[in-house]
């Protein structure tokens, strides 16, 4: 348990937009365009030549002279890829699209971390309730300030599972409400520890609705799916109670919001788990790496079957990791560079 690393600079969140490419906008070799939306990888004998994608009202064409990567996330790679003719036969010839490549595991495999929230009213204005303030929006400018948070400041990692060869679950803390994604979130001051699970064994997956990549996907994230996961949940709310309920908090605790008072028995907590589950934005595994009939690319993030692409973001894990997903999938991002460039 501690305070979470974070990955910021100067108090606003260091993304790999701005680590990355920002500070090389003015290479000659590296151009960038906003507001373009990829339509399809052009994909002739065998071989990705090039990318379709709209922009400013036209559709255009990127032509690669080696490689394309695709790097659109869990749900936005097998989406690309799907409506390019790359993906399962069935699927995408129920949409009129012709395969280019059938690969049966496009869109399967997604794994997520979810969690639920423990939340209490507090009896002080010091939570980040306040952060909306006008002076907060003074302070960010000198990169300090509730603005600055990251919500889920502090947590840790629990084993809950005899079984468990790692932590399975793990705890965020965050100095606010934080309910729904933010979106049923009570008046005044709170604070919210959300325990959840991180060994997921639950699988769901991702449908295309259409061949224009424009439209949204069907996402069937599987939760719960398989019980453990639901029971590793529910021993966490358990453990969150238990720490709101040490001394340390007694200056501050106020009336327990949720699960609430009247929830304790364990067919109770089940069901509180089930309706207020959410995600904590680590989707993976919908590309994922391997040499079975299920995976899509290989050791080297190559699409089985297709020369001169490559898959380099979270969709390619096999198996999810039991912790936050940015920095392995940065790392991802760099040993793909790393190994287009030793070619």
């Amino acid at each position: 348990f501690g305070f979470y690393q974070v990955t910021q600079r100067g108090g606003m969140r260091g993304s790999s937009a701005v680590s990355y490419i920002n500070s090389n906008l003015e290479r000659e070799n590296l151009t960038v365009l906003t507001s373009a939306m990829t339509k399809k990888l052009v994909v002739e004998n065998g071989r990705c030549t090039g990318v379709q994608f709209e922009h400013d009202g036209e559709v255009k064409t990127a032509n690669a002279a080696r490689e394309v990567v695709v790097s659109a996330g869990a749900y936005g790679s097998p989406q690309i890829l799907m409506v390019s003719g790359i993906g399962p036969r069935a699927q995408l010839e129920a949409h009129g699209i012709e395969v280019k490549q059938d690969l049966p595991g496009v869109g399967e495999n997604l794994q997520d971390h979810f969690m639920v929230p423990v939340a209490y009213h507090v009896t002080q204005p010091i939570s980040l309730a306040a952060a909306t303030e006008p002076e907060e929006a003074e302070k960010l400018a000198e990169g300090m300030g509730m603005l600055t948070s990251n919500i889920g400041e502090a947590g840790g990692f629990v084993t809950i599972m005899d079984d468990a060869e790692v932590p399975d679950m793990q705890l965020h803390f965050a100095p606010t409400w934080f309910i729904h994604d933010g979106a049923a979130n009570p008046e005044g001051h709170g604070m919210t520890a959300l325990p959840g699970i991180v060994g997921t064994r639950s699988r769901g997956r991702v449908t295309l609705n259409s061949p224009d990549t424009a439209d949204n996907l069907t996402v069937d994230p599987g939760t719960f799916s398989d019980e453990h996961d639901l029971h590793v949940c529910v021993e966490g709310v358990k453990i969150a109670r238990k720490i709101f309920a040490s001394p340390v908090f007694d200056t501050y605790r106020g009336d327990e919001h949720l699960p609430g008072q009247d929830v304790q028995s364990d067919e109770d907590l089940a069901e509180f788990v089930r309706n207020y589950a959410q995600t904590i934005y680590h989707p993976v595994g919908t590309c994922k790496m391997g040499s079975d009939d299920m995976a899509v690319v290989d050791a080297a993030l190559r699409v089985h079957g297709v020369a001169g692409l490559r898959v380099a973001d979270a969709s390619i894990m096999p198996t999810i990791i039991n912790a936050n997903t940015n920095a392995p999938s940065i790392m991802i991002g760099e040993k793909c560079a790393a190994m287009m460039r030793a070619e």
